[in-house]
């Protein structure tokens, strides 16, 4: 047996394996099935003889454990509504008992955020899966504790990768809207925590978030404000992790994630030899790139926050070492600052790790699920009718513990209540501010958050000059030079093949450019550029659109003429240049028509409602997550106000439970980890900053940015199986590439806001900020894009005058104002008047089905947003037209 004190994981091996895996499968093939270990089998209904012969390839052991059949109910309950009529007739409860069953044969998975039918997924035949289990009891270990835990990591990293029928394997025929899988994982955290306790909630998280990212200058800058939030929160999840498992955590998802798999492979029980045998197959090749691949490991994919299972009289000392590995975790990163500034940087690591502490806080809550009795139900609605009060979703519950199929409900039927309560108790929590004394900032403030004093450097800031973290004329605090040492860091925390880079902002302005410049316009350009500053000037790393191109470490500035300034190379590069080089460089930049775009597009996107979809708002009525059989057997067995409470049950949304928010997550988690990478820096020539979820910032070429916010919508659409609720707004901001990183990011944000509250969720906003004072937005609808690319095209073509926009924009002003907005007369003549415009401007034939839809959207839109949409047009055109 284990120490008291640690994870017992044979408990946690015999959790997940007190069902088979493809249970409903076994059910109906029992007669069918060969035993390996007949004779030792102990259970005695079919299904678990299966689970147990399964488990018995790995150790020869009894699975039951009252522990364990307790933590089977209670998973049971949470994602599973199983009721009943309240039938007193013995004979007429049979009945039900028999109509209401379902077995394979009409099985059907359905999704759980559109309600639609999937074709169950099941194995082959048995060998299937047994030979799995098989090939796990073949390892060899020194203890079974040891053994237990491999098997157990094991199966949980991997068991949906080598059968992915699993994920469409219901746990409960009766109610198939959530996987075998799921059911497993549930009960083995709720064991493990049964093992020391009771099972908790804590709720952890790191905050805030968007003014510690947008604190930048530099594109690098923003990487390491998220990634360093993203891997402090891993950090304190693995606290969680190494002491119980990762099933323990319900929210974010960790399967697949690059960092939980380094930390999977950094254990001695799975290390590659111990897994030798399995390293031929493919989703183990993939497991082992995953936990070093580049591309992925550097996205800041964790959100601020982690929602985890864990027992309730360690819940506070657990939370407490989460906080403290969040603070080791700063101090280990201190340590790893590159060698060549440990001497100057040292003796002021305390006043790094305040400056980062007095900005970051830590905020955390801890529930109980029950105080003394798990099958207590009722005090969790009385607290939650006193704190929250009455409510569809109490309502629902209530129903359900009166109807029970197993006659008692349990604590795990409150689910969704205990979760509510939790983010209730959280958002109070963070009301409370701690008194912490602040010593007075009296120096120097940062060039950059201009919040702390400056790191006392002296003469030491020139050795940060000489190494490119910051400018000549740039000083920094300590939570603001740490995150320009950060890629440094994270190349040695993770072991990286290479260090982090992002493209500056001018690079973004150029990448397309570049990609259309003649060879021998690149070739002279090369050997010019060498010839002038004689490679003193660093190295950058492009967009991967542009990987293996002759530019691709050059800086788009240096296309500029306006970069060729003696202060400014003095300045940020520390670079004397004679004034005649300078000269000679602008001279053949022009001679050689070199000009690009000056202008990037930056797009921040969000998805709409994610409070309502965490909270299961969204998802389907129970009456379509349920059977069609268990749902007509409720309503035929019941009667009179028996019956209408069913009905009420059925025509209900169903609540959340943790099989839907681990799926939830787990989409979201593949969408920001695969898909978006893959659009905007696979099919456009952008640059990923983070993904977060549903949380997107990334750089793109003016041109690109709204294509690739619609089809990272679209993909996101996909992703909730179309649910008419799934969507994404996006603000996209067109900014020169000079213009403050801060103050861009900024305008992102409050477009990205306008696009949500006033052109409505399911939107974009863009804004074209000219810096002349004249900056110009408008929203709208997704569907509506494609008139937008049509006004660019038209004017790329010459098909629409240059003087278009304005000229009608002359006559808004001068006709309409706020009193006039729905004045028809007043929207009859600009109508009148834009028509007259377009036909006055227009070189050829009028096009009168272009005519028609310059009507529809003005309607659909305000006038000034429509004029604003013409001239925003008329500026993407021209930056093409440079590309």
């Amino acid at each position: 047996m284990p120490d008291t004190n640690q994870t017992d994981y044979i408990l946690k091996l015999k959790a997940l394996f007190h069902d088979p895996i493809h249970k409903i499968w076994a059910m109906s093939n029992k007669d069918n099935l060969e035993f390996k270990n007949i004779n030792e089998i102990k259970a005695t209904d079919s299904h678990e003889k299966v689970a147990e012969d399964l488990f018995r390839f790995i150790l020869s052991e009894n699975l039951k454990v009252d522990n364990i059949s307790i933590a089977d109910k209670i998973a049971a309950a949470v994602s599973r509504i199983i009721v009943a009529p309240n039938i007193q007739d013995a004979e007429k409860r049979k009945n039900f008992n028999e109509d209401s069953a379902v077995f394979l044969e009409n099985v059907k998975y359905i999704d759980p955020f559109s309600g639609n039918l999937i074709v169950i997924g099941s194995p082959q035949n048995h060998d299937e899966v047994k030979n799995i289990f098989k090939k796990l009891g073949e390892l060899s270990f020194s203890n079974e504790q040891e053994r237990a835990k491999l098997s157990f990591l094991f199966l949980w990293r991997f068991l949906p990768e080598i059968f992915p029928w699993i994920n469409t394997h219901p746990a409960d025929s009766r109610t198939p809207n959530h996987s075998i899988y799921d059911h497993l994982v549930q009960t083995s955290a709720i064991a493990t925590s049964l093992q020391f306790d009771k099972p908790s909630f804590l709720l952890f998280t790191l905050t805030p978030v968007q003014s510690f990212i947008a604190t930048a200058r530099k594109t690098s800058d923003l990487w390491a404000g998220s990634y360093l939030l993203s891997y402090l929160i891993f950090k304190a999840i693995e606290v969680v992790i190494e002491k119980y498992g990762p099933d323990h955590i319900i929210f974010p998802n960790l399967l697949g994630q690059p960092l939980v798999d380094k930390w999977l492979k950094d254990r001695q029980e799975m290390n590659e030899e111990k897994l030798n045998n399995f390293k031929d197959n493919n989703w183990f090749k993939d497991y082992n790139l995953n936990s070093n691949y580049f591309d992925k490991i550097t996205i800041a994919n964790f959100p601020n926050r982690f929602l985890a299972i864990v027992p309730y009289n360690e819940s506070k000392g657990i939370a407490k070492e989460c906080k403290n590995a969040i603070e080791n975790t700063v101090n280990e990163f201190l340590n790893k600052i590159p060698k060549e500034l440990k001497e100057i940087l040292s003796s002021h690591n305390d006043k790094i790790k305040d400056n980062i502490f007095s900005y970051l806080k830590i905020y955390w809550v801890v529930l109980p699920w029950y105080k003394e009795n798990y099958s207590d139900v009722d005090t969790i609605i009385n607290e939650y009718k006193n704190l929250i009060g009455e409510n569809e979703l109490l309502e629902v519950i209530k129903i359900i513990k009166d109807h029970h199929y197993y006659g008692n409900a349990n604590v795990g039927n409150a689910y969704s209540l205990l979760v509510e309560l939790t983010e209730r108790f959280l958002a109070s929590r963070k009301m409370i501010k701690d008194f912490v004394v602040i010593e007075p900032q009296t120096g120097e403030k940062c060039h950059l958050c201009g919040e702390n004093d400056i790191l006392p450097l002296n003469n030491n800031w020139n050795l940060l000059v000489s190494n490119h973290y910051v400018s000549e004329t740039e000083k920094l605090c300590g939570v603001c030079l740490f995150k320009r040492l950060l890629p440094d860091i994270m190349t040695k925390e993770l072991d990286l093949s290479e260090k982090v880079q992002f493209p500056s902002t001018s690079e973004m302005a150029t990448v397309k450019y570049k990609s259309k410049i003649s060879t021998n316009t690149i070739d002279s350009f090369v050997k010019k550029y060498n010839e002038i500053f004689n490679h003193n000037l660093p190295e950058i790393k492009s967009v991967p659109a542009l990987k293996n191109h002759k530019l691709y470490s050059i800086d788009g500035q240096w296309l500029m003429k306006s970069s060729y300034r003696k202060d400014y190379l003095k300045k940020e590069f520390g670079i004397e240049l004679e004034e005649n080089k300078i000269k000679e460089m602008k001279k053949f930049l022009k001679e050689q028509k070199i000009d690009p775009p000056v202008y990037y597009a930056i797009l921040a996107m969000d998805g709409d409602n994610m409070g309502k979809w965490l909270k299961g708002e969204f998802l389907p009525k129970i009456g379509n997550l349920i059977h069609d059989k268990a749902k007509e057997s409720l309503v035929f067995y019941s009667e009179g106000e028996d019956r209408k409470k069913l009905e009420k049950l059925i025509n209900s949304k169903h609540p959340m439970s943790p099989s839907f928010h681990n799926l939830f997550s787990r989409k979201l988690s593949d969408f920001a980890l695969s898909k978006v990478r893959e659009i905007v820096e696979g099919r456009y020539y952008g640059k990923l900053i983070y993904a977060g979820g549903d949380d997107i910032l990334a750089f793109l070429p003016v041109e690109d940015a709204l294509d690739c916010a619609c089809e990272l919508n679209n993909e996101f659409k996909m992703l909730l199986s179309n649910n008419l609720n799934a969507s994404m707004s996006a603000g996209i901001v067109f900014v020169h590439h000079k213009y403050p990183l801060e103050l861009a990011l900024n305008e992102v944000r409050e477009a990205e806001k306008k696009a949500k509250k006033k052109y409505g969720k399911s939107t974009f906003c863009i804004k074209y900020v000219t810096g002349g004072g004249y900056d110009r937005y408008f929203g709208m609808k997704w569907d509506d894009k494609d008139f937008f690319n049509d006004v660019v095209c038209r004017y790329e073509t010459d098909e629409l005058s240059t003087k278009f926009a304005y000229d009608f924009m002359n006559v808004v002003n001068s006709v309409y104002d706020s009193n006039g907005q729905n004045n028809e007369n007043v929207k009859n003549i600009l109508k009148n008047e834009l028509l007259r415009i377009y036909a006055h401007k227009k070189s050829n034939k009028k096009d009168k089905d272009f005519e028609q839809q310059m009507l529809q959207h003005f309607d659909k839109m305000k006038p000034e947003d429509f004029t604003n949409m013409f001239v925003i047009a008329r500026f993407v055109a021209g930056v093409k037209s440079k590309n």
